[in-house]
């Protein structure tokens, strides 16, 4: 089970990176710096679809003042890191962007919203797996057999093995020695 924890994170953190490693690919593809604008829009619509698809209870939709600071904050992001990774990329070649948006630009973007997507989803059904597995561990116990079950053998009920008074079990064969 901690296997699939760490795998899920990971798979969390995969889909964390996949807006600075798609707008790398715009820089590396020297794609128009537009395409930062349509990265914000299309990453903030991953999440709530994802959570639409793998949940069967999803929360509700964002509100559209919400979307707009996501997508705010992912544009300066985004930003950010298309001119970081331009200017790198200008110390070691010389980089030409394109003036406009074409299908190329749109296919990028879909390519890495569909990874991050992806990576966001697995991630939710593997936690929602895990969560179910811990719990129900819990119910069975280790071992099959409720909570504290060890052995292969249930084990009998008191009253074959001797008395009960007040939460102490008096073997029959002890009764008979002491009364000797």
């Amino acid at each position: 089970m901690d296997i699939m924890i760490r795998i899920s994170l990971a798979l969390r953190l995969t889909a964390l990176f996949a807006l600075p490693a798609g707008i790398l690919t715009a820089v590396i593809l020297q794609r128009s710096p537009a395409i930062v604008l349509v990265f914000a829009l299309a990453m903030i619509f991953v999440r709530p679809l994802v959570l639409r698809v793998t949940k069967s209870r999803p929360p509700a939709w964002p509100s559209l003042n919400r979307f707009a600071t996501h997508f705010t904050v992912l544009a300066i992001f985004g930003g950010i890191l298309f001119v970081t990774f331009a200017g790198i990329g200008t110390l070691f070649t010389g980089i030409d962007l394109r003036n406009q948006l074409t299908g190329t630009d749109f296919a990028i973007v879909l390519i890495w919203a569909a990874i991050g997507a992806a990576c966001h989803a697995l991630s939710i059904r593997l936690m929602s797996d895990t969560v179910e597995a811990g719990m129900y561990e819990m119910r069975l116990g280790p071992f099959g057999r409720g909570p504290f079950g060890f052995g292969d053998e249930p084990t009998p009920p008191a009253d074959q093995e001797g008395e009960i008074i007040e939460g102490e079990v008096i073997d029959p064969d002890e009764q008979e020695r002491q009364k000797r």
